[in-house]
């Protein structure tokens, strides 16, 4: 898939686009930039997704719409449409009933911030929830505030744009070059952010050459893996892990810390390069 029909999309089957990198906005807090050029040195991330839906090796909470049914409901008899969830949230719509929904969506947001110690980055998957789609929560608004307490946090309300995306998340997929501005990719060690019986795992080979293109286009890589329902990490999730970390412990100095040096076209192939200082 090329960039531009990544952009153009929204969601397929549960994967996000990203927004595009002419359009990123520079945070103007000073303490915001300083936390971002720690964040491109970390290179990489581990992301979990582990709630009720892992004890039936299920997706998240795409079932719950019609429009992605289809895909998201297999593995499983659905005997209720969610009808009734629906309604409830579409009642919603009523300003005093969404004010209502707002102030309760940002107390939640604020308790995270104020009773869990330090936060470096608070991540928002939904980029449907927005002024332009008509569900504002005024996420700038509680942002601005929890930086009161937790200076320099970055705030990722991903594919929305504006001062509020501090970096853009590219999902399942790496870009074709660098995009000359804070990014990373959240990619999946299985074939599913949740979750799935009988999984398949990368090998930490290839989780190794993806970082590597990663970091040589100047991002960083989230890579994914669904706790099992007692929470442990599954074991073939596990053995790539430590594969990936024992090549770390010998090249992690390639890796961590470093900045795109310089893009080189050879033989109609395009080499990136990437190093540490000026």
């Amino acid at each position: 898939m090329t960039e531009k029909e990544i952009t153009e999309e929204v969601v397929e089957e549960g994967v996000h686009n990203y927004s595009a990198a002419d359009a990123y906005v520079w945070p103007a807090d000073p303490k915001v930039r300083q936390k971002l050029e720690w964040f491109q040195d970390q290179k990489l991330a581990l992301m979990m997704h582990w709630g009720p839906y892992s004890q039936l090796g299920i997706v998240e909470s795409w079932a719950l719409s019609d429009a992605d049914a289809e895909w998201s409901r297999k593995g499983i008899d659905w005997e209720a449409s969610g009808k009734e969830f629906k309604e409830q949230y579409f009642g919603l719509n009523s300003p005093e009933e969404w004010e209502c929904f707002v102030t309760f969506t940002q107390n939640q947001i604020k308790e995270l911030a104020a009773r869990y110690g330090k936060l470096d980055i608070m991540w928002f998957d939904a980029g449907w929830v927005c002024p332009q789609s008509g569900q504002d929560i005024r996420l700038g608004e509680v942002i601005d505030e929890i930086r009161s307490w937790q200076p320099g946090m970055l705030c990722a309300d991903r594919t929305v744009g504006g001062p509020y995306e501090n970096y853009i998340t590219p999902e399942q997929c790496v870009p074709d070059q660098p995009l000359g501005v804070p990014w990373e990719s959240c990619i999946t060690l299985g074939t599913s952010f949740s979750f799935a019986y009988e999984d398949t795992y990368k090998k930490p080979r290839e989780v190794i050459l993806l970082l590597i293109d990663i970091v040589a286009k100047g991002g960083n890589l989230a890579i994914n893996v669904g706790p099992q329902p007692d929470g442990r990490l599954p074991a073939g999730a596990v053995e790539s892990l430590k594969g990936m970390g024992r090549w770390l412990k010998l090249y992690g100095d390639a890796i961590y810390g470093t900045r795109v040096w310089r893009k080189v076209r050879r033989f109609r192939r395009r080499f990136f390069f990437h190093g540490k200082g000026k």
